[in-house]
């Protein structure tokens, strides 16, 4: 496909003879890139005048103004979100303390009515378990007072 092509060009240079110069097509003096100019010069002038500049900065003042109320929605819900959780972690310190003693005295109770079940012995499985030192005591105490044998699991 080369080979003809090459050869193409060769005959058209030989026709026209090898000194022959590139002549450009030009209309009332103007060069095709010179048109191109010309109508994007034409282009950018109707666009001035049809306000093209002042749509888009008003198109883009209008998603500013949507993109800071949503902002604002979002401060406003931050807010929102730290004022109650700072309102349930108030709640929670007061419960941590509660549930303790209420924990305690489950298992102080939970010994008691296995203590009155008539078994021989009560196992305290302290190593799996989750009690401290003060529960277990309380716990051997109770099953102690019943007149069953405490064992307690380390």
């Amino acid at each position: 496909m080369l080979e003809y092509l090459a050869a193409v060009t060769a005959d058209a240079h030989a026709e026209h003879g090898a000194a022959a110069e590139h002549t450009t097509q030009t209309a009332w003096g103007l060069a095709p890139h010179a048109f191109v100019a010309l109508a994007m010069v034409c282009v950018i002038l109707i666009m001035l005048k049809a306000g093209v500049p002042r749509i888009i900065a008003g198109l883009l003042d209008k998603r500013i103004a949507e993109i800071r109320q949503q902002l604002d929605e979002a401060a406003a819900l931050r807010r929102e979100a730290e004022e109650l959780k700072a309102r349930y972690e108030a709640r929670t310190q007061g419960a941590d303390e509660e549930i303790a003693a209420i924990k305690a005295t489950a298992e102080k109770r939970a010994a008691e009515i296995l203590a009155k079940g008539g078994f021989d012995w009560v196992m305290v499985d302290m190593q799996h378990g989750c009690m401290g030192y003060e529960t277990a005591v309380e716990m051997i105490r109770a099953i102690d007072l019943a007149g069953i044998t405490p064992m307690v699991r380390v």
